[in-house]
């Protein structure tokens, strides 16, 4: 025995869009149940009522004209717009400017050219364990501009 049909379904099977072995399963189960075939009713009475409603309101055209191929061809004028050589010119060297003067040109050697390095110790401790030394060093280091 199948469960009772949802709304959603009933709409599905009002509207065509259940494949034919489920539209023949529902059938066969609204045939059998009496709350399902109430149900069915009450939609599909208000689906056609929606359908007819919308059928008023919208007019049909009294005739659509037939679409014909233009006998010649119709020559619009082609508008282009040529973009000027120093603009292209500009988006190929801005990039490669870029990447020249940020990334290739900024290598350590010429950023210790560009900055002053200082570097100052906090603290340092030194402890002993299994017969190691180890040294414990904290420092910053800070980079200011050349003058």
């Amino acid at each position: 025995m199948m469960k009772c049909l949802t709304n959603n379904q009933i709409q599905q099977l009002i509207d065509g869009e259940l494949p034919a072995n489920e539209k023949r399963e529902y059938k066969l189960h609204i045939e059998t149940c009496t709350c399902c075939a109430e149900k069915y009713a009450e939609q599909r009475a208000l689906a056609f009522g929606i359908k007819s409603l919308l059928n008023a309101a919208v007019p049909m055209p009294e005739r659509i004209p037939a679409f014909q191929i233009p006998a010649k061809p119709i020559h619009q004028k082609r508008i282009s717009r040529r973009i000027p050589l120093w603009a292209k010119v500009a988006a190929v060297l801005i990039p490669v400017l870029f990447v020249w003067k940020y990334i290739i040109f900024e290598t350590s050697d010429h950023k210790q050219d560009k900055y002053n390095c200082f570097s100052r110790i906090y603290s340092q401790k030194t402890y002993y364990e299994d017969g190691e030394t180890y040294t414990i060093v904290i420092t910053d280091v800070i980079y200011s501009n050349k003058k």
